[in-house]
């Protein structure tokens, strides 16, 4: 009886020990094919690659790390991104260490885009900032009383070529979502007069407001135009992103979650 304890003992303790198999495969795309030539690596970064999603993030020794990390050491700019196969449910994105004589715009772009995300992760999970929102006649708007729904904030400009053009995106996402829990704000930078001028022969379906310039560009570091957010029921910043095609999928994402 002893031996066969001991057996049992043992049994459990080599398959307690066993390592667990990785979640993740090999990358999902040949690296030499992107490495070495720039066509093909931008191509397939745009496809595959979205910084502003949820992701878990490896080294370039495979080593998951945090997605802060990650973004700081692709901010190197001396990495390019592959995404790993694995599960539907899961992304995993790998560092891939750009050789000596390699691209070094690959490098540079990636950078500044890092340096981007970085900046707006440092909203994530946080409470939604006090803003002295105003409408269009200058009166305060008290964004407390959008209450149990998603918010979007879409932070602008009236002199921002992208920012103008994604306005349309917005209002098409708002017609999409209309019968569901999600509210859309635009949020101008401009002064009252600019912005009721530019608007004048408008008619844009998405609730106005205006926020002090000094205050998005000093307090809240926002620093790229369009800047979106994306804050959940409970007042808390879950996403923020600089593009009406990553917002769109973001939001997707949310609606699909709530069905």
């Amino acid at each position: 009886m002893s031996n066969l304890i001991l057996f049992s003992s043992l049994f459990i303790l080599l398959f307690s020990c066993k390592e667990k198999p990785p979640l993740y495969g090999t990358p999902n795309v040949d690296i030499a094919t992107i490495q070495n030539h720039f066509s093909n690596w931008y191509k397939y970064d745009k496809i595959y690659i979205d910084l502003s999603k949820d992701y878990r993030a490896l080294n370039a020794t495979s080593e998951e790390i945090e997605k802060e990390a990650f973004l700081e050491e692709l901010s190197t700019g001396k990495y390019f991104v592959v995404r790993m196969n694995s599960a539907k449910d899961l992304t995993f994105y790998k560092l891939i260490e750009i050789p000596e004589d390699g691209n070094k715009e690959m490098g540079n772009l990636l950078a500044k885009k890092a340096e981007r995300e970085l900046r707006n992760i440092r909203f994530v999970n946080k409470p939604l900032p006090d803003f002295d929102l105003k409408n269009l006649n200058g009166k305060s708007y008290d964004i407390s009383q959008i209450k149990d729904k998603y918010l979007v904030l879409n932070f602008w400009y009236t002199n921002c070529g992208k920012c103008k053009s994604e306005l349309q995106d917005i209002e098409a996402l708002v017609q999409k979502y209309k019968y569901r829990d999600i509210e859309f704000l635009n949020v101008s930078i401009n002064e009252e007069h600019t912005l009721n001028n530019y608007l004048d022969d408008k008619d844009y379906q998405v609730t106005m407001l205006r926020l002090n310039k000094k205050f998005v560009l000093d307090s809240l570091n926002i620093r790229l135009f369009p800047t979106y957010m994306i804050i959940d029921p409970k007042k808390k910043v879950i996403n923020v992103s600089n593009n009406s095609r990553q917002l769109e999928k973001r939001v997707n994402e949310i609606i699909g979650q709530l069905k």
